[in-house]
Order: structure tokens, then sequence, then C-alpha cells
């Protein structure tokens, strides 16, 4: 019976013995032959029935604010539990649901009605019911709230998590014990974990691979640094009488030693690409000077093929973009040593510059053999080289996927067009800078070899592999006023500059017994006031390998394998006297000299 229906009654009752008592004494007047009522007791009879009222209507105000409160708080029971954002269950002892809200009914998969006395366990993953169990027996032995995380059955199975939190509740009299059951649905976190140790998973194996190639990278370079050094000293070697035939030998060992160390090099780019670690330096550019150097670059090769390279700068002498100098000069090179490489005998390869709102475009157009839709679609997958390996043509099929990385990594982008049989046009587009025309940024190439009648002094080399130190000797004996010692370790190091003071000291970054770096900073430390240039030379080549050396105050940093005409500019540069002011302590750095020329396939 609700409580509406007993105040109903309890009133029923009362009027019906209030009646009865009236009547009785109405009898009992009669009896006793009084008389009627005087004025006095009717007006106190009156005023005791006005009383009455108003205590009755105050006694119905009560009630109704009872009910209305009773009311809302059925209400907000209704909100709590049955609305909650979490599954509520009333469980038995033996594990049998006894009552559950909305939100448990819904992840339960089933009415509300059908959950009644049926046991919790039918609707767990069988492989977390061992979890489950060992949370009831808990319960029995604890008095704390046991909680396990485990799968609920669904569709597809194993795919909805809830993390289940029992407590015991208070036992009424004579009932067996039960329990609160909250079910709270941790699917996306669970789901978020799994992908976060996924992607954790993938970046150790991308580490992993990065670290493998950079040691692969470096220790490739140390054995070719002597093929391609010894092998380029042999061709640049007016006085050694070699017959064509084996002049044609030599040349391809050296060929091939470039092409080994660009396929080493593009691979560690791209994985530098994929682990995020492609380390830029991003500033105001001259892109014209920089394409006129990358023209450079390629015109042995362009008049190789007879190929025609013409440049229409639109009447600028200064083109300010958003870029890495270093690594913008390699995505030229790549493009134009491709539109030469794909070009027909006699074939042209037009460069065009124009400005479009915030946007510098780089047009690079040949007049090779194009290639197909089917090939375009497949231009920037890795190691496809979309059939050109059956031409005969070198390349590795990663060049333009690093050229496309490279761009958008500077904030820009790199688009396509071709015809089969009528050429390719690619087209960078490059931020453009606000920056004015003297602060922009170009890093010139390197000169040609001087003379060498400043190339004089003594030179300090400090490099532990034996072929690297007969190459570096082999090309210093070109400058006959250098006075050369080479050293293997870095105390070695220490001890000949203690003895007699370089004026330039070449120094590889990998020595046995202490960095390479640290014996500069030994030797600044030992005589801060006397002058010392110092050009690193190393197979440590990357952006952030060359910030170290110029941090630490060197002069230049040269890749391995050594490019001796390069090399022999730089150090008549370095000991020229004029060139740098004679006790600098910080002096400017060289710009990084980067991987071996990249060209490639389409």
């Amino acid at each position: 019976m609700s409580d509406a229906e007993h105040h109903d009654a309890r009133a029923t009752d009362l009027r019906e013995r209030a009646l009865a008592r009236l009547a009785h004494d109405d009898a009992c007047e009669q009896d006793e032959g009084a008389g009627p009522p005087t004025e006095v007791e009717r007006a106190r009879a009156l005023h005791e029935l006005r009383v009455h009222q108003i205590e009755l209507e105050m006694q119905n105000d009560e009630l109704r604010h009872a009910q209305l409160a009773l009311e809302a708080s059925r209400q907000r029971w209704f909100e709590l539990y049955d609305l909650a954002p979490v599954g509520y269950l009333t469980v038995s002892e033996g594990g049998l649901i006894l009552q559950s809200n909305l939100a448990a009914a819904e992840l339960l998969g089933q009415p509300r009605a059908a959950l009644v006395n049926r046991p919790l366990s039918a609707f767990i993953e069988p492989d977390d019911l061992n979890g489950y169990f060992a949370l009831h027996a808990g319960l029995l032995d604890a008095s704390q709230p046991q909680t396990c995380e485990l799968r609920l059955l669904d569709l597809p199975p194993g795919q909805r998590w809830v993390q289940l939190t029992a407590s015991a509740a208070a036992p009424g009299a004579g009932t067996e014990r039960q329990w609160r059951v909250v079910l709270q649905d941790v699917t996306d976190r669970r789901q978020a974990e799994a992908a976060q140790a996924a992607l954790a998973v993938a970046e150790k194996i991308n580490r992993t691979r990065s670290e493998f190639l950079s040691r692969v990278s470096h220790e490739f370079r140390t054995p070719l640094n002597a093929v391609i050094g010894f092998t380029h000293l042999l061709l640049r070697n007016g006085d050694l009488a070699l017959p064509d035939k084996e002049r044609q030998q030599l040349q391809h060992v050296h060929d091939a030693g470039q092409h080994l160390v660009q396929m080493v090099t593009d691979l560690l780019d791209i994985s530098r690409a994929a682990t995020g670690r492609l380390a830029l330096r991003i500033g105001d550019v001259d892109a014209l000077g920089v394409l006129s150097d990358a023209i450079r670059d390629v015109t042995a090769q362009a008049q190789a093929a007879s190929v025609t390279i013409t440049l229409d700068a639109h009447g600028a002498s200064k083109v300010g973009v958003r870029a890495d100098p270093t690594r913008l000069r390699q995505v030229f090179q790549n493009l134009l040593s491709n539109a030469v490489k794909f070009n027909r005998l006699g074939g042209q390869v037009a460069l065009r510059l124009e400005r479009s709102d915030t946007l510098w475009q780089v047009h690079i157009i040949d007049t090779g053999m194009g290639m197909t839709p089917g090939q375009q679609a497949a231009l920037f997958q890795p190691f496809n080289r979309l059939g050109r390996e059956a031409t005969g043509i070198e390349g590795t099929g990663l060049g333009l996927v690093i050229a496309r990385d490279l761009v958008q990594e500077m904030g820009g982008r790199l688009t396509m067009h071709s015809e089969p049989g009528r050429g390719s046009e690619f087209t960078v587009e490059l931020v453009a800078s606000d920056a004015e025309q003297r602060h922009l940024q170009h890093p010139r190439a390197e000169a040609a070899a001087a003379s060498g009648a400043h190339a004089a002094g003594r030179v300090l080399c400090v490099e532990d592999d034996q072929a690297s130190r007969q190459l570096i000797h082999n090309i210093l004996e070109q400058r006959p006023d250098i006075d050369l010692e080479i050293v293997g370790t870095g105390a070695a190091a220490i001890a000949a500059a203690r003895r007699h003071w370089p004026r330039l000291l070449l120094l590889d970054l990998r020595l046995p017994d202490m960095a390479g770096l640290d014996v500069l900073k030994v030797l600044r430390q030992l005589n801060p006031h006397l002058p010392l240039r110092c050009l690193v030379i190393s197979v440590e080549w990357a952006p952030e390998d060359v910030e170290r050396s110029r941090a630490a105050g060197a002069h230049g940093h040269l890749a391995k394998p050594i490019d001796s005409v390069k090399f022999l500019s730089v150090v008549d540069r370095l000991l020229d006297q004029d060139a740098l002011p004679p006790q600098a302590e910080h002096p400017p750095a060289t710009p990084a000299d980067p991987a071996p020329d990249r060209t490639d396939q389409r």
C-alpha cells in the first residue's frame, strides 16, 4: 500500500470513530434530560471546531509537502541511478543480478527486466573470468571495495572494456549479503593506451632502424673515403699516363663508390624523415643564388649529355624564401640531375621563377621521356624506379621522395606534370620571405682550388683510419709549403700541439680515445690567445653534426668521402693570412658540406 493510500484509510477510520463518538454523546445527553446548550457552550464548541479545522488544514499542507518531497526524492533517485552515465548493479552474494540501472543494461546489452536473476559472469569474456572470480572472492575477505578491468561479451567480441568496482551493501534483516557494483566504460582509454603502445613500438623500431642505418652509413663512408678519394686522385693525376681502358675502369670504380654513398645517404634521410629527426635550419634564403649553385653542380653532367640549361628569373637579382639553404640546394640538385639524366640527347632544361601571392614558384621543365599516368601515380614511392631500371640509368628510387619531404618540411610543396614523350615539369613552391635582400642567406659553393700561393703553414691532422690518413697526405702533397703532421689519437694531437702549434687543425669527430670536439676544446684552453683554424672531416654530416662543430668553434665541416678539389679549396682559404681574424674566438663556420650530390630517378 502506498503512503497516500495509507493516509486516506487512516482519515476514513478517524472519521468513523468521531461519528460514533458523537452519536454516543448525543444519546447520553438525551438520557440525562439535559437542556439545550447555552450560548457560551455553543461559542466554546464552535471555537474548538474551528481550531480542529485549522489543525486539519495544517496537517493536510504538511502531507502535501511531504508528498511533493517524496516525489522529488524519487525523481532525484531516478536521475542519479537510472540515468547515471555509469552502470549500477545490485548483485547477490551468489553473483546474480538483482537490480540494474539503464546504463548497466546498455553495457550488458539486455533490457533491465531480462537481467534479473542472471549471473553477472554470463556477460564477461571467458578469458577475463578469472579476474572477476578473484574480485568476487576478495569481497568475501575484505571490507574495502575491489576493482578490476575486464571485457564484456560484445560484437565484435573483446572490444568493450569496463572497470568493475564492487563493494558490500548494508545487509537487511534476514537477507543474504549483497554487492553494489559499478560498471564504467573504459574502452576509449584502453584503445588509446593500445594505440600509444603500438606507436611506441613503431617509434622504437624506427629509432633502431635509423640508428642501424646511421651506423651503416658511418661504417660505409670510411672505406668509401679511400675508394673514392684515391680513384679521384688517380683520375686527376696528369702525370699518370693511364691507357683509356684502365682510366675507364677506374672511372667505373669511382662512380660506383659515389653511387653507394648516395644510396646509403638517401636511406638515412628517409629514415630520419620517418622518425621526425630530419633537422632543418629554416631562415631567409636567396633561392636564386642556391639555384645557380645547383646549376653549376650539374653543369658537367649536362655538358656530357649535350643538354642545355636556361634560367629565366624575370629580372630578379635575389629571390627571398623561407628554407634551409643546404637542404634547398639538395632539392634543386636532385630535380636538375633528373631533368638532365632522363632527357634526350641534345635536349633542354628550362628554369623559370614566378611570384604568386606569398609564394615563390621554381619551375623545372625538361624535354625528356615523360611519364605515363600510372608512373606518375607511383612517383613518390620509395625504391620504385618506374621501370627506369631497364634503361641502364643509375638510381635508387629515393631522391624524389626525399626532395618532396624536404620541401614539405620547409613549408612548401613539390608538384609535377608530365606527358609521355614530351617531358616533365616539376614545380617547387616555397614561402616567400619578407627580409630585405641584403639579409638573405646564400652560402655560395666553394670556388675551384686556389693556386696554392697562400697554402702554407703547419697543419695538424687527427685521423685514426690509416687509409684516410694516407689520402689526406696524398692530397696535401699538392701544397709543398704545407708542413703536415698526422696523428691517430686525441692525446697524440694535444702532445703534438704542445711541441709545435698548428695554424690549421684537420679533425675527425670519431677518435679511439676521446671525442674530436673535446680535442679542439682542450687546444683552445691550452693556448687561448694563439690563432687556430679548425676543419672537421667526418663521416658524421647531418645538420645537427655540423651545428655541433660550429658551436665548438670549427671553421668548416666536410663530409667523408672527401672531394679533393673542395678540400684543397677550403684548406687554401683557411690558411690564407687574410681569411680570418688572427685571434677569432668564435670564428664563423663554413656552410655544411651535404651528402654527395643526389641524383635519382623519377
